[in-house]
């Protein structure tokens, strides 16, 4: 047991330890910033001009670049020849930049809402999507945790959408008047919306939930599904951060609901953070087993 405490406490040291050489990210609180998107809709129309946003700092996730590209081969689909480039140039500047990975499950609803589109582009960007998918640098499987809102609470200036959530590296909180996790507040700034990662204490008040310094900005990634149908019987849901890109790649489907607000938390980190302790901690004698981590189960009600 002193072996998993010595584990749980060296991987919070080496987490706080990496997220400090990420400092410059670190005081940004912002998740997602509608009018910075709006802007790179505009810009973006090209597979070059994705990876110069991405190079350029503008996009922070994996799951941002999926959507630039629905974006880019809906309007001038790329030749197949720029698919490989593409790729490996994307690859060497999200491995330098620790660039948050797209996850399987993530790819996997779009390639399956993608399947009923009459674009003949599609076939192209389902092939682009498995060269992802086949890219560490670019996906992931296991590195992500899927985390569905618990409630949200409305103000007249701003609503705060709360995600419970237990951090690996919390595993010795005491905390019995709430429950672990994290608070992100919307609110308008012109003509879009904001949201930002709470982190003081009083943010948190009557919410139920408390706050750990795990978890930064950069570590989540927002998006909503939504729901749609064509006849009375197919149904299919489509995830999106900003573009409701299924009203132009599924014109056959109508009647779209909002179904629920997800993010996506990296932990890769952690799991860093665990196999460079495990050659410390792991001595004759002993074996050490870990958690996998499993997704939250989707409420679809």
């Amino acid at each position: 047991w002193r072996f998993v405490i010595q584990l749980t406490t060296e991987a919070t040291r080496l987490v706080s330890l990496r997220h400090e050489k990420r400092s410059s990210n670190r005081g940004n609180r912002v998740v997602v910033d509608y009018a910075k998107y709006n802007t790179l809709c505009v810009n973006i129309g090209t597979l070059k001009d994705i990876t110069d946003a991405v190079s350029n700092y503008q996009v922070t996730s994996m799951y941002e670049v999926v959507e630039l590209l629905l974006q880019v081969f809906f309007i001038d689909p790329p030749n197949s020849e720029d698919m490989d480039p593409f790729i490996s140039t994307l690859s060497d500047i999200c491995c330098s930049w620790n660039i948050q990975r797209v996850s399987y499950e993530y790819l996997d609803m779009i390639i399956f809402a993608l399947t009923h589109s009459p674009l003949q582009q599609k076939e192209q960007f389902i092939h682009l999507s498995d060269m992802i998918k086949k890219n560490e640098q670019l996906s992931t499987y296991n590195k992500n945790i899927t985390v569905s809102r618990e409630k949200r609470i409305t103000d007249t200036e701003y609503s705060k959408h709360c995600f419970i959530f237990k951090h690996p590296c919390n595993t010795n909180c005491d905390r019995s008047e709430s429950k672990c996790g994290f608070v992100l507040r919307s609110r308008k700034q012109g003509n879009d919306w904001i949201y930002e990662v709470c982190v003081d204490e009083e943010e948190y008040q009557e919410t139920g939930i408390h706050y750990h310094d795990s978890i930064s900005a950069k570590d989540i990634c927002m998006y909503c599904i939504y729901s749609g149908s064509s006849g009375a019987d197919k149904v299919i849901d489509a995830p999106h951060i900003w573009w409701n890109w299924w009203n132009w790649w599924l014109p056959d489907f109508k009647n779209w609901q909002f179904v629920e607000r997800y993010v996506e938390l990296d932990v890769t980190d952690f799991l860093i953070a665990k196999q460079n302790i495990v050659p410390e901690l792991v001595k004759p004698g002993y074996r050490v087993w870990f958690n996998t981590f499993n997704p939250a189960k989707r409420n679809m009600e």
